[in-house]
């Protein structure tokens, strides 16, 4: 979802069931339930150290350069090859597909500010960022 259209639908809310819909989604795939979290937290981090209001969105290119996902990773040992799980930096047609996905379910938006794609968080993606905390203080399966 763009700027303008977030602006046209900005205090839409969803209800409580809409808001667990839309979490479950979030938690079924681990790529959009990290991104989503990763920038949620990294414009609370930059709202608290006083950076303009222009400067709080988040690019893609931050995505991929810090949000880590598990994945299979090819290991070779000898002459065995054989695939492990490891941590790695997300790949960045991974962050635009979940990007992409967050933006259509509008939890988020973005601003083209050439040559990015600023992304924002909507208060619909904090109504699903505080659906996960409270889950998680629940214990419910999350692992942030």
């Amino acid at each position: 979802m763009d700027a303008s259209l977030n602006e046209k639908y900005k205090q839409i809310k969803f209800n409580h069931e809409l808001t667990e819909l839309f979490t479950d989604i979030v938690v079924g795939d681990p790529v959009l339930r990290r991104v989503l979290v990763y920038i949620s937290s990294s414009i609370q981090k930059k709202k608290k150290s006083g950076i303009s209001h222009n400067f709080y969105g988040v690019t893609i290119q931050e995505i991929t350069e810090n949000v880590e996902i598990e994945r299979p990773k090819r290991v070779q040992k000898g002459k065995r090859v054989f695939y492990e799980n490891q941590l790695t930096n997300i790949e960045t047609r991974a962050a635009g597909r979940a990007v992409e996905k967050l933006s259509a379910m509008s939890l988020i938006y973005h601003e083209n500010v050439p040559p990015y794609k600023v992304l924002y968080i909507t208060h619909r993606g904090l109504q699903v960022i505080s659906e996960l905390i409270n889950r998680k203080n629940k214990g419910d399966e999350y692992d942030g």
